[in-house]
């Protein structure tokens, strides 16, 4: 599945690490950033990290690995020699954060996430409020065109349209040392299937982790077997020809 032609996209809640109570809790195998740097290395710098965490928030957590990486569904995206793409200005997002800062202060457990070009509302530790959450988001999106409200699991995201995923991927295929290269995605949720479908229109593949309806070919059944396949294919990688 990953070979010398391979170009390795990566989501990392529910991907690289298991999905937690609170996103700061979602930490990744002591080991992963180690298996990442070598992979890249073999790969020529052809891994990135796609997802809806901010940039900053992904070195952190995958520190000392520093490579290619999109945060924020994409609106922050980094070449592995550094470069960035600053996010545009997000007033339209202004609104939403007002609305999302209501629902945190009426429903014990809901939890807001500000980012560049996103706000996040989880209610993993309060489900009774899906509901609420729901309509509120809707109703602060409603009418303006610049905005996408996404689920994913226990979460609500709203975004501007035009950064997701599969724009993201396409973005690194375009550019060294992504382009010519075969794509393979894995991640685990809703927002991974753009870049699902991204990667197999371009002839590449892609695994789903967990269960859930997805445009995926291949499964894996949760971070710790995707962790198994990356750990098998730097084995075979770097062993000598």
């Amino acid at each position: 599945m990953i070979d010398r032609r391979s170009a390795v996209f990566l989501d990392y809640d529910g991907t690289l690490a298991d999905i937690a109570e609170m996103p700061h809790l979602a930490t990744a195998p002591d080991d992963m950033a180690d298996i990442l740097t070598r992979l890249s290395a073999v790969l020529d710098g052809a891994v990135a990290i796609l997802s809806g965490r901010p940039l900053s928030e992904i070195d952190a957590m995958l520190h000392p690995f520093a490579g290619a990486a999109a945060g924020v569904h994409g609106a922050e995206r980094r070449i592995g020699d550094g470069r960035s793409v600053p996010p545009e200005a997000r007033e339209a997002l202004s609104r939403v954060a007002r609305a999302a800062e209501d629902l945190a202060a009426a429903h014990e457990g809901v939890l807001t996430e500000r980012k560049s070009a996103a706000v996040a509302v989880h209610f993993r530790r309060n489900p009774a409020a899906e509901a609420a959450c729901r309509a509120a988001l809707r109703e602060a999106v409603a009418g303006d065109e610049r905005l996408a409200l996404t689920e994913g699991k226990m979460v609500l995201e709203v975004r501007l349209k035009g950064h997701d995923k599969g724009a993201a991927l396409d973005w690194f295929m375009a550019r060294p040392p992504f382009a010519g290269r075969r794509p393979l995605v894995i991640g685990d949720d809703v927002t991974d299937e753009d870049a699902f479908r991204a990667a197999l229109r371009m002839g590449g593949d892609a695994v789903k982790v967990g269960d859930g309806e997805t445009a995926a070919p291949h499964r894996l059944s949760d971070p710790a077997a995707v962790r198994r396949l990356l750990a098998a294919a730097l084995e075979t990688l770097e062993r000598p020809a």
